[in-house]
């Protein structure tokens, strides 16, 4: 175990040297419309070709491309057949028609088609990578770390292939290693938010939140639009109880996503915690409203009720998440704990012996069943 910590003692100065070397880096940005505009100007080129020539293999190609980068799939398959009728022995047509399949979520199919492009050039790093894509996609986890392997064996500073490693890790549960591929990325190419965000939740899931909370800076420096990282951040910041913080975070996060229901639920809990009962429950009101069947959500909306002392407002929110999810323990715990308020006894005990069922060992549980027993031997 002293070796694992001596470890991730020395990813962490590399982390902090990272921070320290990037600097400032310009991102660019989503396609703009006169972008769009130029993509729409550039299709029609290739159409015309195509009539001028029906066998212009590069306009195809191209074709297939442009319709990918406009969202249109099927047709960009359809561009990319055409272009391997013309010329069936091009890899690169095959590697592109791989990645029209994963939008499509066709994973066998792309697999099929990396494994062509592979046939005709083995060397090219970005087929195998791309081939671990389609592999982790179906669950072939360990195929897929051998696929990335193969990928920056082919080339030591293919950083892409590292981020992807490291997803198919955590998966694995492997975080020493994940953290290795994690900051291997970041030494190669220091200007990806994403690689930082998802260091930054290894880190947070070891503990070492003040390096994480620097992490997903980092991200947010990189893309200010960064919405899962003021999420995390705000979630981070509840978990050390700094409420107020926390509420920063989340309220940047809902101007940037105004239609994610967590966000408003993360709000909410913080609200929570600082004794803002009736903020709370209007924020869990938005909750619901734009996700009605999230049994969490319900589940706290009943513990901010329960906190008013309004508990058979918090039994309703329990018993709806009961309804959305049968094998909710916390829900049958604190229904329990309502009950008890409105002197339901019998019911209480229902409720506790539900939630013993789904966790015979839960000690509260235990407690809240034995003093009710205890109660009613006594009135005997």
């Amino acid at each position: 175990m002293q070796y694992k910590y001596l470890i991730i003692g020395v990813l962490i100065l590399v982390v902090v040297a990272a921070l320290c070397f990037c600097g400032n880096i310009f991102l660019s940005r989503n396609k703009s419309e006169p972008v769009v505009n130029n993509l729409e100007k550039e299709l029609a080129e290739c159409e015309e070709a195509i009539k001028k020539n029906p066998n212009d293999f590069k306009a195809y190609y191209n074709k297939g491309h442009i319709l990918f980068e406009l969202d249109k799939y099927e047709q960009s398959l359809e561009a990319y057949n055409e272009a391997i009728e013309i010329n069936p022995d091009n890899p690169d047509i095959y590697n592109n028609q791989g990645g029209v399949f994963i939008e499509l979520n066709e994973y066998e199919s792309a697999l099929k088609a990396y494994d062509k492009a592979i046939t005709l050039n083995p060397d090219d790093p970005e087929f195998y990578n791309n081939k671990g894509v389609a592999l982790k996609k179906l669950g072939k986890y360990e195929l897929a770390l051998e696929a990335y392997n193969k990928a920056t064996e082919l080339n030591p500073n293919y950083s892409n292939a590292y981020i992807n490693k490291a997803a198919t890790l955590k998966v694995l549960g492997k975080h020493d290693l994940v953290l290795e591929a994690y900051i291997k990325a970041i030494e190669l190419n220091c200007n990806d938010p994403a690689v930082y965000f998802n260091t930054g939740n290894i880190f947070r899931s070891l503990g070492k939140y003040e390096l994480a909370f620097k992490l997903y800076g980092k991200a947010i420096e990189l893309n200010e639009n960064f919405t899962e990282s003021y999420v995390n951040k705000g979630n981070m910041l509840l978990e050390l109880g700094k409420y107020d913080e926390a509420l920063e975070l989340f309220d940047k996060a809902i101007k940037l996503e105004p239609n994610d229901f967590k966000i408003y639920m993360n709000k909410a809990v913080a609200l929570h915690k600082l004794g803002k009962y009736n903020l709370a429950l209007k924020l869990y009101g938005k909750t619901i409203e734009l996700e009605p069947n999230d049994p969490v959500t319900y589940l706290n909306q009943g513990n901010t009720f329960f906190e008013l002392s309004k508990y058979d407002l918090a039994l309703t929110s329990f018993n709806k998440a009961i309804e959305l999810n049968p094998n909710y323990f916390n829900a049958y715990l604190n229904k329990g704990l309502a009950l008890e308020k409105l002197k339901k006894y019998d019911l209480a005990l229902e409720s506790y012996n539900k939630a013993l069922e789904l966790d015979p060992n839960d000690d509260e549980a235990k407690d809240r069943v034995q003093a009710i027993l205890d109660m009613q031997k006594a009135k005997q």
